[in-house]
């Protein structure tokens, strides 16, 4: 199972937020707990910091874990995502947290 929580630094109900919400639906879609951390039983956290380009793609900027090789897929997987709802708010910072965690 992989849970998110992210935080767009924005108010609730503001533009960005509806955007930002669009955002985290796609992250949902895209990242899924990867086949070789379920047979390793590999769990941990991981966050990401990105900007969206004026074009819509994603730019990550910084990324903090407790485990590298989700790290390395996360990263492989935001890598050229693109998200066109995101464009209104190219520039600016987000945050999303990854919780990758087996039951």
């Amino acid at each position: 199972m992989v849970v998110f929580s992210a935080f767009a630094g924005n108010a609730a109900n503001s533009p960005e937020q509806a955007c930002a919400e669009k955002m985290w639906k796609k992250l949902s879609e895209q990242v899924k707990y990867p086949d070789f951390a379920v047979k390793k039983a590999i769990q941990g956290q991981v966050t990401i910091i990105f900007t969206v380009s004026e074009k819509g793609f994603m730019q990550i900027k910084n990324v903090v874990t407790d485990e590298p090789e989700l790290a390395e897929f996360v990263k492989k997987e935001l890598t050229n995502l693109k998200c066109e709802e995101m464009i209104k708010v190219a520039g600016q910072y987000f945050k999303v947290r990854f919780h990758f965690h087996l039951i």
